[in-house]
């Protein structure tokens, strides 16, 4: 839900060139930054076996309206190994699992 909500931001800056939205956006993502840095990688892949969402690709967005590389460094901590790695090697190990949940992190992996 979060991913959305920023995305409604990213759209309102990108569209309207609305700064008062921007503003607003890297202001939720200096707090996400600071949550996550609380995690270890090993932590960080467990969350990541719940719905996250497209915070992988509204934080790579982040990153091209900014130039600002801790939004694509953290981008990339939402890349969900156990999902990614076997889809980079050519194996599909999606059987089972919920398309809403496992679509956004491919298509955000996609994007960065």
């Amino acid at each position: 839900m979060i991913h959305k909500a920023w995305d409604g931001l990213i759209d309102a800056y990108l569209l309207c060139d609305n700064e008062k939205a921007k503003r607003s956006l890297l202001k939720c993502r200096t707090g996400l930054m600071t949550n996550s840095k609380t995690f270890r990688k090993k932590n960080f892949q467990l969350m990541l076996e719940a719905e996250f969402g497209g915070m992988n690709e509204s934080l790579a967005t982040v990153y091209a309206i900014t130039g600002n590389k801790k939004y694509l460094d953290l981008a990339y901590r939402f890349e969900h190994k156990k999902i990614i790695d076997p889809l980079a090697h050519e194996r599909n190990n999606l059987g089972g699992l919920h398309a809403n949940t496992q679509i956004p992190k491919i298509l955000g992996n996609a994007k960065l």
